[in-house]
């Protein structure tokens, strides 16, 4: 290949040799990223563009001033991130333990149902039995064991609220 035309000739030849064979896409260029400044945090020697200095001084300057611009926007992009995600965690934590209360909320209810549920049928069956001779079952004994568990349930989730705003109150 004598230059670039020739070496552009081969390429595209070599592609439409092959018209059934996929072409490579180009890759997409992912956004500049700040990287860390290698230059020092502190340049004591410092210089300017002043009268008196020779003719090489200014461009001297001119680097180190460059490179302190670089630092600069490096540090500021880095505290604008860190106070992004800050706020993003934060907003991540308060929605989870909106969503943590909203579902113990419904669990209670849910469970409050059950209890109510199982004691109507128990009282339906015990209805039943006392209808037809005064028979007891061993479902009416249970109702009591039923209403010491919704009470049970009841003071566990009183006790867990009661620990969530206390820990509430020392992350405030």
């Amino acid at each position: 290949m004598k230059d670039a035309r020739d070496k552009q000739r081969w390429e595209i030849t070599k592609l439409l040799s092959d018209p059934n064979k996929a072409v490579r896409k180009s890759e997409i260029k992912k956004p500049a990223e700040f990287r860390e400044p290698s230059a020092r945090e502190w340049n004591s020697n410092i210089q300017s563009s002043t009268a008196g200095a020779g003719s090489g001084e200014f461009h001297v300057y001119r680097h180190n001033r460059r490179r302190e611009e670089m630092r600069q926007e490096y540090l500021a992009a880095k505290t604008e991130e860190e106070e992004k995600k800050e706020i993003f965690e934060l907003k991540m934590k308060s929605a989870q333990e909106e969503t943590d209360a909203k579902a113990a909320k419904n669990r209670k209810k849910r469970q409050r149902a059950k209890l109510r549920k199982l004691q109507a049928r128990e009282e339906d069956a015990s209805e039943k039995a006392a209808s037809k001779g005064g028979k007891t079952d061993q479902k009416t004994s249970n109702s009591t064991n039923k209403t010491s568990e919704e009470s049970k349930l009841d003071k566990d989730d009183e006790s867990s609220s009661e620990k969530q705003e206390e820990i509430d109150s020392k992350s405030n």
